[in-house]
């Protein structure tokens, strides 16, 4: 039997069709739905892992063969950014690249020119990153040369004029 819009029933159209009704569930009791739940804690995690990652530790990459056999390429390495200042022998210093070296050789030149002639260190020639920042403070290679693992550059940065 056809039911018409007469009918009591709220589902039924004046032409006695069927009418589709919204399934939208309402709580009245101010309660959220586990869509909206899960979505305020994938929030809360991302808010927190980024609150550890700036305040407490962050986790690095080694890009090059540089420190090997210590270090090897693809480890990774979680710095505390806390620990700031104990620096012990064997320590990996981690250096954010503001203008860290810069000012470390910048020093060197003020606090070591008026009783040294040079600053001499080496670098493993496979760590461009390290060459370009050395000959960026001023190092120039003043000897190339190989052992059973490497090959390095002995550079040397004037603290004197010529």
């Amino acid at each position: 039997m056809r039911q018409t819009a007469s009918s009591a029933d709220p589902c039924i159209a004046a032409t006695g069709a069927p009418v589709v009704v919204s399934a939208q569930v309402e709580h009245d009791d101010g309660r959220v739905g586990p869509a909206l739940r899960l979505l305020g804690w994938v929030f809360a995690v991302v808010v927190s892992v980024a609150l550890v990652r700036i305040l407490l530790v962050q986790s690095f990459v080694i890009p090059s063969a540089s420190m090997e056999p210590t270090l090897q390429v693809g480890d990774r390495v979680l710095v505390s950014r806390l620990d700031v200042g104990s620096v012990r022998r064997g320590d990996v210093v981690v250096f954010d690249g503001r203008g860290v070296f810069d000012a470390l050789y910048e020093g060197h030149r003020r606090f070591l020119g008026g009783r040294y002639d040079a600053v001499v260190t080496e670098i493993a020639t496979r760590n461009g990153r390290s060459m370009r920042a050395h000959a960026r403070a001023g190092f120039e290679t003043i000897h190339v040369y190989r052992d059973a693992t490497d090959e390095w550059a002995v550079v040397a940065m004037p603290l004197r004029g010529p």
